[in-house]
């Protein structure tokens, strides 16, 4: 099973995306989605993207694809140089985030298969062995052709065959802080212009009316807590066992004490007061079952709200009875 990166897992369903997306088909001229249109996609973190479908080959796709992934982070523009699959390898280990390993080298996702004179394809997954690509137009030909994807195989996500003599892989520095500054943005600025405002319980002190902290398809990177004890959160992309440290403190002006998160979109929530009661909602739209502690109602018998994997974007906490919690969230 493939370690989960955050990045490397956003450039891969970026470009997954783009290879089952009708409008992208294979040309050399136009190869940058010149000829096409803009679309809003979001990743399983919540993150929004507004993805260029139209005509790309097999390179420019896959930079396109590492350059969305990296632009929330301090290495937008790291990989600018990159045109074509002669000058991959160099400019993507030459930003730091990359390494270039053996062709027998196990790729992890969103790593490049790079034949630097005739091809790349972006790994998917180790299990099943899957790759995204861009190929050829309709006609077998690198020039001409229709827009958008004729055959259906124009661009899409094939099993794994060899042909690289090299991998590009991700080492993970963007998203563990690495190099000059390469933390995920956006963080708090602590000014608070992004953080949605009190909740007391279920009663919005803002005047939205609404009964939880949140914006729908917005992913919660912190979360601010108080009068409910100890709480702990999960950033996506970490390991399921790899969970931040619990904090007891709600101080806007506090990251490391007054507010649980790192700056990552959450994807797991804690509380441990049996008395508290807990719900969280997630990017794909759905409410889940309500914690009391650490003990779920439903039949999952976790002791955790959310699912890793998942970004959570909107949080309640309150009490049945007696003093409610207040709570805030960045997002």
């Amino acid at each position: 099973m493939d370690d989960f990166i955050f990045l490397a897992n956003e450039a891969a369903e970026i470009h997954a995306f783009m290879c089952e997306h009708p409008a992208c088909g294979y040309s050399w001229s136009p190869r940058w989605g010149e000829d096409g249109y803009d679309v809003e996609f979001v990743s399983s973190s919540g993150r929004r993207y507004m993805v260029r479908v139209g005509s790309y080959d097999c390179s420019s796709s896959y930079i396109y694809a590492w350059k969305l992934a990296l632009s929330y982070t301090s290495y937008a523009g790291a990989l600018d140089g990159a045109t074509y699959t002669g000058n991959i390898r160099a400019v993507f280990v030459g930003s730091g985030l990359f390494s270039d390993q053996s062709p027998w080298f196990i790729a992890g996702r969103g790593d490049a298969y790079l034949n630097e004179e005739q091809h790349v394809t972006m790994c998917q997954s180790q299990e099943p062995d899957l790759m995204s690509s861009f190929n050829i137009n309709e006609f077998g030909d690198v020039y001409g052709g229709e827009f958008g994807d004729q055959t259906g195989h124009e661009s899409d996500i094939q099993p794994f065959y060899e042909f690289a003599n090299v991998i590009i892989h991700y080492e993970g520095g963007a998203d563990e802080g690495g190099g000059d500054g390469g933390q995920i943005d956006p963080t708090p600025s602590f000014d608070n212009d992004e953080w949605q405002g009190d909740m007391v319980g279920r009663n919005d002190t803002t005047g939205a009316g609404d009964d939880y902290a949140g914006v729908f398809g917005e992913s919660v990177l912190y979360l601010a807590c108080e009068g409910a004890g100890q709480y702990q959160v999960h950033p996506l992309g970490h390991a399921e066992e790899n969970w931040l440290d619990f904090v007891d403190h709600y101080d806007l002006d506090d990251e490391e004490y007054g507010m649980a998160g790192d700056g990552r979109p959450i994807d797991g929530l804690r509380i441990t007061d049996p008395t508290v009661c807990y719900q969280v909602h997630t990017v794909d739209g759905r409410w889940h079952e309500v914690m009391r502690g650490l003990s779920d109602s439903s039949s999952c018998g976790d002791d955790y709200a959310g699912v890793y994997g998942i970004a959570i974007d909107a949080i309640r906490i309150w009490r049945e009875s007696g003093e409610q919690p207040r709570y805030n969230v960045y997002s």
